[in-house]
């Protein structure tokens, strides 16, 4: 295989899911990578470890000119290393050994020097001699002395010269000894891998045909270590007449690569998850049958082994064709090897004879197990998976046995024990393929799971059916290709990459909607009008995702009877395509802030209610009034209780306003002797029962009436309760105050 052009690749586009998201590359191929033509392997490095191999997709989406074809023949994720700056050349040690040596014979010099400076310091200059009893005393030599004085000190002070020289001179010489121990241990340590220069890469092999000058190659896999929560900005014109809903996002990411100048789709969908397509039944007419019994699986088809029976015949006849190689004898051994699957020759002594029959058990052991292995039209599912790994056990024949026909399988080779691997898999995923308590259960595990198998070659033991591969031999062959020695398990890194992408985030910002706590049984997505900066550091970010035009229209509620402020209400269609989810809000009215609120979520075309707070401009006023009347003299007469209601609304405002004046009348029980009546209600009221606030009420009632700018408007109501003179309603007759 030839060796791989990396090329580089940028990303264009990324949707993020609930958890999780797809990222879109493009790698181009022009200019002096196609001087020599489409190179057949291109490799796209520098991708996250945390990536999810199962779910790499490469796609060759332009090619100029269009008479030119170019085609991805398939793709394999594996392990790409950084190089590293070339090392200097190291030093040899003979060269740091003579700065040793050097340095050495310099301290000898100094401790030699040492010595004499204490002999000379050590000399005595003498004294005056004593004179004779009874004579004057001799003169003192005093020339001698001070030539002896001035012999040591000359002699010392040359000493210590020559001492401070070569003192200055080991100084230098251990710099540069130090210096070259630095660049061995450099040299040494430049071809170690740190983590942050493996990354994973995808190989894809291109066939071509005719002479391209550019290639567009797109690459989508998808990464773990993604979220977004909603978040808005609803900004409302001083009149209420429009809206513009700004729309942003709260993203945390840690797949491993940040997301520079891309565009965002942003999703409530599972990146991941498993789907079926809707079963139709059909329309029978004529006598009533049985429905047919669902098959979990679909056994493989017959005769898969013929498949392969053009391939056998012309390489066993192209094998006939080459002369057999020069036989040799064994050496002498000691004892057979279970190693020695092969007969090398005729051989006289008895250690060949034993090592030839230990050969013949072991072919025929594989050819057992090739049997049980195409022997496809009776073996079970998890007989296929025991095979799988039996298979694997046995080293693969020389290709001229390998033409040979199998011999029959005994029955002894057909183990009903667990394999390796079904006891690897999570019991889950065997019953997905339809055994029972299959529903409920997580099939995304499967669909991760088959892209890892692989179908082998003509020549394998297992060729016709799909085997597992060994993603951390993967990565280590992918790794070992660039000769630098990896002190780290690469499987182990990209384990820990995954781990702490699932980690990114915690919980989400104030106020803001988890996304896994929505069930529903429809997906949206949401695309940002530009491109946006992620940084993958985990914490949360927010970006703009685009303005909205919508219609507004506000309105003005009040409720008299407890409390006489005007509220300002903002009803804003949802003009998005899809459901505004719940999340934080941030209201400004005429560029003004007022205040941050947490948006309940609103469907499609639907409308959102937005309180504003009291609107000081508009007076309200309510007065009611109460009388009793008698009907009769008798013991059994009735009595009416009339409650008049008088409101009165004032708008100072320079625009006509829409306001809602909310009452309630009282309403009789199940078996009350009392008769509530509505009388005289101008302008009329509708009942009104709240159920939009999902507390509903009995007895609700509601005006809604316009009023001009610098306007009045009068509302009048009459209600009568009428019982037995005998009788008192509850808490009293009067019900207004």
């Amino acid at each position: 295989m030839s060796k791989p052009v990396v090329v580089s690749s940028t990303i264009e586009s990324v949707q993020v899911f609930r958890r999780g998201a797809t990222v879109v590359r493009r790698a181009v191929l022009e200019g002096a990578v196609l001087d020599d033509g489409v190179p057949p392997l291109i490799e796209l490095a520098g991708l996250p470890m945390s990536l999810t191999d199962p779910t790499v997709r490469v796609a060759v989406l332009d090619v100029l000119p269009t008479t030119a074809r170019v085609m991805a023949t398939g793709v394999q994720v594996g392990i790409h290393v950084r190089p590293g700056l070339p090392p200097e050349t190291a030093p040899a040690q003979r060269e740091i050994d003579e700065v040793a040596k050097h340095i050495g014979e310099l301290d000898e010099l100094m401790r030699l020097i040492d010595n004499e400076l204490g002999l000379l310091t050590g000399i005595p200059v003498p004294d005056r001699p004593d004179a004779e009893d009874g004579r004057a005393p001799p003169p003192a030599p005093l020339a001698m002395r001070l030539a002896l004085e001035t012999f040591v000190d000359d002699a010392a002070e040359g000493r210590r010269l020559e001492r401070r020289r070569l003192q200055h001179q080991v100084r230098e010489l251990s710099l540069q000894h130090a210096a070259l121990v630095e660049r061995v241990r450099a040299a040494s340590t430049a071809a170690e891998v740190k983590r942050e220069d493996v990354s994973k890469s995808i190989i894809v092999p291109l066939l071509t045909e005719g002479h391209p000058t550019r290639v567009v190659v797109e690459v989508r896999y998808i990464v773990p270590g993604a979220r977004w929560a909603p978040a808005y900005h609803v900004k409302l014109a001083r009149d209420g007449s429009s809206a513009v809903i700004h729309q942003r996002a709260h993203i945390a990411q840690r797949t491993g690569e940040d997301w520079t100048g891309v565009r965002l789709k942003l999703s409530t969908a599972t990146p991941l998850r498993y789907g079926e397509l809707p079963e139709l039944s059909s329309v029978r007419i004529g006598k009533a049958q049985p429905p047919p019994m669902k098959v979990g699986f679909r056994p493989p088809p017959k005769g898969g082994t013929a498949l392969f029976a053009d391939h056998d015949r012309d390489r066993q006849r192209a094998l006939s064709l080459v002369p057999p190689p020069a036989t040799w004898s064994l050496p002498r051994l000691q004892a057979p090897s279970l190693q020695s699957t092969a007969s090398f020759g005729e051989s006289s002594s008895r250690a060949a004879k034993k090592s030839k029959t230990m050969s013949i058990d072991r072919e025929e052991l594989a050819a057992s197990a090739r049997q049980v292995s195409f022997d496809d039209d009776s073996l079970s599912d998890g007989e296929m998976m025991i095979d799988v790994v039996k298979e694997q056990s046995i080293s693969a024949p020389s290709p001229r046995r390998a033409m040979a026909p199998p011999a029959p399988a005994p029955p002894a080779m057909r183990s009903e024990r667990p394999s390796a691997m079904s006891a690897a898999m999570p019991a889950k995923s065997a019953l997905a393929r339809g055994g029972p308590g299959a529903a409920g259960l997580d099939e995304v595990v499967d669909a991760i799971v088959f892209p890892l198998l692989r179908l082998p070659g003509p020549d394998d033991h297992a060729r016709g059916r799909l085997v597992p591969t060994d993603t951390r031999r993967l990565y280590r062959e992918s790794a070992e290709r660039f000769g630098r020695p990896l002190p780290f398990d690469v499987a182990q890194l990209a384990n820990s990459a995954e781990h702490e992408a699932m980690n990114a985030g915690g919980a989400v910002p104030p106020l803001c909607l988890n996304l896994e706590d929505i069930s529903s049984n429809f997906d949206f997505a949401y695309e940002a009008d530009g491109v946006v900066d992620v940084v993958a550091d985990g914490g949360w970010h927010s970006v703009p995702l685009g303005d909205r035009q919508c219609e507004a229209s506000v309105r003005y509620v009040t409720v008299p009877r407890e409390e006489l402020a005007v509220y300002r209400v903002a009803v804003i269609q949802n003009a998005l395509g899809a459901p505004m989810l719940a999340g934080p809000a941030e209201i400004s009215v005429g560029g003004e802030y007022v205040l941050t609120t947490q948006l309940p979520t609103v469907v499609a075309r639907g409308e959102l209610t937005l309180g504003l707070g009291v609107e000081q401009a508009i007076k309200v006023a309510r007065n009611a009034r109460f009388k009793e009347v008698r009907e009769g003299e008798g013991v059994v007469a009735m009595v009416e209780m009339v409650h008049d209601i008088d409101v009165n609304i004032v708008n100072h405002l320079g625009r006509t306003i829409d306001i809602e004046v909310r009452e309630r009348v009282p309403t009789a029980s199940a078996g009350a002797e009392v008769q509530v009546s509505e009388r005289e209600v101008k302008p009329a009221w509708d009942a009104y029962d709240q159920e939009e606030r999902g507390e509903v009420i009995d007895g609700g009632r509601r005006w809604r009436v316009s009023v001009d700018a610098g306007a009045s408007q009068a509302l009048t109501a009459r209600y009568v309760l009428r019982l037995f003179s005998n009788a008192e309603v509850q808490g009293g007759n009067r019900r207004e105050r």
